[in-house]
C-alpha cells in the first residue's frame, strides 16, 4: 500500500477569503474519492492549531501500489483540483510512503 500525504498553507486572499478557499479545496478534494478509482481511501482535515508553523489543510490518500498513485496524480479530475489549489496555496508539503 502507498500513503500520500499533502499539506497546504492557504493565502489570506485570492479567489475569496482564506476560509472560503480552504472550504472549497476541502469539498473538491473529498469529491475525488467518487471520481477516481485509483483511490483506496481519502481523508481531508482542516487544521485547528494556532501555531505559526501549522498548515491549514491536509489530504491523506491510500493507493494499492505506486502505479495507482501515479494514475491518481495523472487523472484529469485530480488536475482540476490541483489547478484550483495551485492558485490559492502559499506553501505545500508532501510525503509519500509505502507500508
Amino acid at each position: 500500500m502507498v500513503k500520500h500525504v499533502v499539506m497546504w498553507k492557504v493565502k489570506d486572499t485570492k479567489q475569496g477569503t482564506k476560509e472560503e478557499n480552504i472550504q472549497k479545496a476541502k469539498e473538491l478534494l473529498e469529491a475525488l474519492k467518487e471520481k477516481i478509482t485509483a483511490i483506496s481511501s481519502l481523508q481531508v482535515g482542516l487544521n485547528f492549531s494556532t501555531r505559526p508553523v501549522a498548515f491549514d489543510l491536509v489530504l491523506i490518500t491510500e493507493h494499492k501500489d505506486m502505479e495507482a498513485l501515479k494514475d491518481y496524480q495523472e487523472h484529469p479530475e485530480h488536475k482540476k483540483v490541483a489547478d484550483f489549489i495551485g492558485e490559492v496555496k502559499l506553501e505545500t508539503a508532501v510525503v509519500d510512503f509505502t507500508y
